[in-house]
C-alpha cells in the first residue's frame, strides 16, 4: 500500500512540475500580425520582413511591407508586397502573388518602380486599414526599423526593380 501511495505522490508531483514548466515555457513568436476591422481580422502583415526603405528617386523613407489576405472558401490567398509612403497617403504595389491553400504560387506579378504606380489611399477602403495598421506598427517600432535600415546598404531594394526611367526633370524656365 505504501508503494502505491509513493507512486501516486510521485506521479502527482511529476505532473505538477510538467504543468508548471509548460506554463513558463516561452511562447512561440507570431510572425503575422492581424489587421482588424470591426473586431474581425481582414488581413495580416509580416512583422519579420516589415522595414523602412529609401525611395530610389525621392529623399524620403517608405514602409516596405508584405500583406497576407484572409483565405477564401477554397483556402486561396494573396501575398502582396507594398511600399507605403510615410508622409503622403500613397501606396505602390511591388509584388503581387496569388497562392493556393497549400501555399504554392499560382501567379505572380512584379512591378518596376514607376511614379505612375503610386496610388492614393482612399478613406474607408481595405488598403487604408492595411496602411493604418502597418504605420502604427512602424511608429511603435521606429527605432528598430531605423536601426535595421542603417545596417543595410543604400541600394537595398530587393525584389523591386528600379530599372524604369527616372522621372523627368522639370524644364528650366528662361
Amino acid at each position: 500500500m505504501q508503494n502505491l501511495i509513493r507512486v501516486f505522490v510521485f506521479l502527482l508531483l511529476t505532473s505538477i512540475g510538467v504543468t508548471c514548466n509548460a506554463a513558463s515555457a516561452p511562447q512561440p513568436v507570431v510572425r503575422f500580425e492581424n489587421i482588424m476591422y470591426l473586431d474581425n481580422p481582414i488581413a495580416q502583415f509580416d512583422k519579420d520582413t516589415i522595414k523602412y526603405a529609401k525611395d530610389p528617386y525621392r529623399d524620403e523613407l517608405l514602409l516596405d511591407v508584405w500583406i497576407k489576405t484572409i483565405p477564401d472558401a477554397k483556402g486561396n490567398y494573396n501575398m502582396n508586397r507594398y511600399w507605403f509612403r510615410l508622409k503622403e497617403r500613397e501606396m505602390m504595389p511591388v509584388i503581387e502573388c496569388n497562392l493556393d491553400a497549400e501555399g504554392n504560387v499560382v501567379s505572380q506579378k512584379m512591378h518596376t518602380y514607376d511614379v505612375a504606380l503610386w496610388k492614393p489611399i482612399l478613406p474607408e477602403t481595405m488598403i487604408e486599414k492595411w496602411y493604418s495598421a502597418t504605420l502604427t506598427y512602424a511608429h511603435t517600432n521606429n527605432k528598430k526599423l531605423k536601426r535595421d535600415l542603417n545596417k543595410r546598404s543604400d541600394s537595398d531594394y530587393e525584389g523591386a526593380s528600379t530599372k524604369s526611367v527616372k522621372p523627368k526633370a522639370k524644364a528650366k524656365q528662361s
